[in-house]
């Protein structure tokens, strides 16, 4: 039985069975001289062992024999027994995985389904014979709680690792005991779950912070980097702190008391470095590890605070002093719990750290930076010997009493403007600008309007303001908003946002918002008279639903967007419906695609579309990795760009692959999403190579898109030059691609469909005012004994072919083939504008 193949509705390619699956990973360990490992089987995602199947195409696809003859319907389960369980091959949720009604644990592999109750058990609980096992799964309960921010309950289940979901909260992989909801995508750690609801927090002494869910992609006023789902807030102040920030801190003694700034200063690592932050000293941006006050956006490199490089501490010798020097990072095991010897605190061992040399490995005295420098700080104020003072102060910038902050200006305070916005890293001090130069770019930092008179610049970021956007007041209340105060920020780590007035989509630019309502507004329709925002009130908000999981809203693109449109991949110029969240565009025309086809390149079932939302799946046409919305089959697990979907091709059925139809394809036409006929020639991206030649198909090629073969034109038995009487009286000659007039629309003479205009085709070099071009497929049929071969392109792979598909019923050959020296590949010549013939 071993060797044979077959077919199994979870997989497109035919699988093969072996008897013993250890022996075939031997073989393909062998052959490809590296470790095999223990692949998992597809349906119960356990370990592979004894009987299998496998597809030699893909290399990865596994089945255990037991899950490939599983039924297909049972009836009356012990764990469900009012309605029949139904076996679906891919998991029935988004999310790529569905939780076992039986055991809770998370699986990504077959389902036995009861759809009116949404009851799902995987493999290993559906198929299990031990009836004490199955009384104590049916005991497990679903848990569900509520949580703030999200719409929906969260249940329990067991997460693993391999199937890679991170946790909502701290975003580290889920790995046992989890919450989630998987309609959402929202999953908890169990011990996140727990996280308090309100903290009080070192870094905003102030108020306390209360957990909350970001809709709309808030910034962490820690890291600066943008937030997704649960971060810790102060609404009154509005400061946002992310989960890991506000944990990380347990790690840092306590905050840097420096003379060089009047506030607290925390230690952040090279990790959470953000390119818009620049050192307060140096003016470079800060790649390292840093300080920042938090209160007042002021950073300083740790190579910029005039650190002791070398301190003598006695505090833990009491025969002698030792000395401390000052090191980057300090790993003295793998316990995975490391310390500070001064305050008995648990610390990073990735952060810069005291570390004595002196003492033994085994008992190594290390002490973070803040708790050693409270030390030396206590010696000074006390003018009394302590357990520590500074031996070499080493190379240090700056005063080591005080650093001195950078002054930029020396204009009088009453000609300054003092503007500290939300979102910008410093508090700006804009000073009048009087320049005027056509030359050079001035664009409002704000409205993002060209200043054409005087204005304000700031001397510190060069950004400049219009006078009136300079004067703008931090907060006000608007006619298109009455019911809240609107307050003036600029959402640096939005990507966009939407104006409520304009509709507008806006980048890079100031907003009044309504945090409570999510209500934006840009600085052009803020500053509009009551009069002029009645018409702008009447303007309704049109949301659609289009294959992904969000609302869609129509919005105008504005300048500066440079999105390209989800469906076609063309940059986005006008009016378009959009999810700001996710970046996801549309043209409005694009929202008349179907969202469901029946498509040639994979007849057996309909395509639907869908968002696979960074759960990449790799294009059949062309290759490339799909990471947003594509035709999708669940059964066959066969994926497809919108564009790869409606890119113009033409078919050949051919002796040298009989099994299905081939595709033409042309290797430029591939761009970064797919096959687009309207690109400009791309470079070759080496995605397909040729079975024949093993070269990479770098032009015209031909490819079966169900078994991923592909064939060089050149590498395809093809006539040079054929007569067909039944449709042209003369000769047609194989060229590489015809362009005959600037219409933009071409058709092939004889099936009267439209044509790629880059592919080869057949055409008559006599006809040149009435042209007859006709494609491969059509010429070139199976059968035809109307064909007449005058000249072969390639004789040796000619006289191949004429051996077993040149003849004429009575055996007659249809015509010989004459000696083409003269006709090699690669050969052009131009006989008219737009033709590029192969001979």
């Amino acid at each position: 039985m071993e060797n044979e193949q077959f077919s199994h509705e979870s997989h497109g390619h035919a699988l093969t069975f072996y008897e013993e699956s250890e022996e075939k990973l031997k073989t393909i360990a062998k052959l490809s001289g590296e470790e095999v490992g223990s692949p998992l089987c597809y349906g119960c995602f356990e370990t592979i062992h004894g009987p299998a199947y496998f597809c030699e195409i893909c290399g990865d696809f596994w089945l255990h024999k037991s899950c490939f003859e599983l039924p297909s319907e049972l009836t009356k389960h012990s764990l469900h027994s009012i309605h029949s369980l139904t076996l679906i091959v891919r998991p029935p949720s988004l999310a790529g995985f569905f939780v076992c009604d039986g055991c809770r644990d998370m699986s990504p592999g077959f389902a036995f389904h009861c759809k009116a109750c949404r009851f799902n058990l995987d493999v290993k609980c559906a198929i299990s014979t031990d009836g004490e096992d199955l009384r104590s799964r049916k005991g497990v309960k679903d848990t569900e709680i509520p949580y703030f921010g999200d719409e929906h309950l969260l249940v329990s289940f067991n997460a693993k690792q391999e199937v890679e979901k991170t946790c909502t909260g701290c975003q580290l992989i889920l790995s046992g005991p989890a919450y989630g909801c998987l309609d959402c995508e929202f999953y908890l750690h169990e011990s996140c779950k727990d996280m308090p609801s309100e903290i009080q927090h070192p870094y905003h002494p102030p108020h306390p912070l209360r957990a909350q869910v970001a809709e709309y992609g808030s910034e962490c006023d820690a890291c600066h980097m943008p937030i997704r789902k649960v971060f810790y807030r102060c609404s009154e102040c509005d400061f946002n702190l992310h989960i890991l920030c506000a944990n990380r801190s347990l790690k840092v003694s306590s905050s840097l008391k420096y003379k060089g700034h009047e506030h607290d200063l925390y230690y952040f690592a090279a990790s959470y470095f953000n390119e818009y932050s620049l050192c307060n000293t140096c003016r470079k941006v800060c790649k390292g590890s840093y300080y920042i006050c938090l209160e007042c956006k002021y950073y300083v490199h740790l190579d910029c605070i005039p650190l002791p490089r070398v301190v003598e501490n006695d505090g833990h010798s009491r025969d002698y002093s030792h000395y401390l020097t000052l090191k980057d990072c300090f790993v003295e095991d793998d316990s995975g719990q490391y310390y500070c010897e001064l305050c008995e605190k648990e610390r990073d061992p990735t952060y810069h750290v005291y570390y004595c040399d002196q003492c033994p490995d085994r008992n190594p005295y290390l002490a973070h930076i803040e708790c050693l420098m409270l030390e030396l700080m206590k010696a000074e104020l006390n003018s009394a010997s302590t357990s520590a003072k500074v031996v070499d102060g080493g190379d240090v910038k700056g005063d080591t009493k005080c650093l001195a902050l950078v002054k930029y200006t020396a204009i009088p305070p009453e000609n300054q403007i003092k503007m500290q916005l939300k979102g910008f890293r410093h508090e700006h001090i804009l000073v009048p600008d009087d320049e005027e130069s056509e030359a050079r770019r001035a664009y409002c930092s704000w409205c993002d309007g060209k200043i054409f008179g005087p204005g304000y610049i700031c001397q510190q970021c060069s950004g400049k303001w219009h006078i009136s956007c300079a004067k703008s007041p931090p907060q006000k209340t608007h006619f298109l908003h009455s019911q809240h105060t609107l307050t003036m920020f600029y959402p640096h780590y939005f990507e966009y946002f939407i104006c409520d007035g304009c509709r507008d989509i806006c980048h890079d630019v100031a907003t009044y918002h309504c945090r409570e309502c999510h209500f934006f507004l840009d600085m052009k329709c803020a500053s509009l008279p009551d009069d002029q925002c009645e018409q702008l009130k009447k303007t309704e908000s049109k949301t659609i639903y289009f294959c992904h999981k969000h609302k869609l809203t129509r919005a105008n693109c504005a300048r500066g967007i440079k999105e390209k449109c989800k469906v076609c991949q063309l940059r986005i110029s006008s009016a378009t419906y959009c999810c700001i969240n996710c970046n996801f565009f549309l043209h409005e025309s694009c929202l008349e695609t179907p969202q469901e086809i029946q498509h040639q390149y994979h007849l057996q079932h309909p395509l639907l579309g869908r968002d696979f939302d960074g759960n990449p799946k790799n294009c059949r046409a062309c290759n490339l990795q799909i990471w947003d919305i594509a035709y999708y089959c669940d059964i066959c697990d066969f994926a497809l760009h919108f564009t790869c979907a409606t890119y113009l091709t033409s078919t050949l059925k051919h002796e040298f692959h009989r099994e299905h139809t081939l595709f033409s394809f042309v290797a430029s036409d591939l761009g970064d999403q797919g096959f687009i006929q309207s690109l400009e020639p791309q470079p070759s991206k080496g995605n397909f190579c040729c079975e024949t030649c093993g070269n990479d198909c770098s032009d015209s090629f031909y490819r079966c898109v169900e078994c991923n073969i592909n064939r060089h034109l050149e590498c395809i038995p093809l006539p040079f030059k054929v007569q067909q009487e039944d449709h042209h009286l003369d000769p047609l000659t194989l060229m590489e691609n015809v362009v005959e007039d600037d219409s933009g629309e071409y058709y092939c003479e004889i099936c009267e469909d439209k044509r790629n205009p880059n592919h080869p085709v057949y055409c008559c070099k006599m006809c040149k005012d009435n042209w007859f071009i006709a494609h491969i497929g059509c010429v070139i049929k199976e059968g035809d004994t109307s064909l007449e071969i005058l000249e072969w392109w390639n004789k040796d792979l000619g006289s191949d072919y004429e051996e077993t598909s040149s003849k004429r019923d009575d055996g007659t050959s249809l015509s010989s083939h004459s000696d083409l020296e003269s006709h090699a590949m690669g050969e052009h010549n131009t006989e008219g504008p737009g033709i590029t013939e192969l001979d």
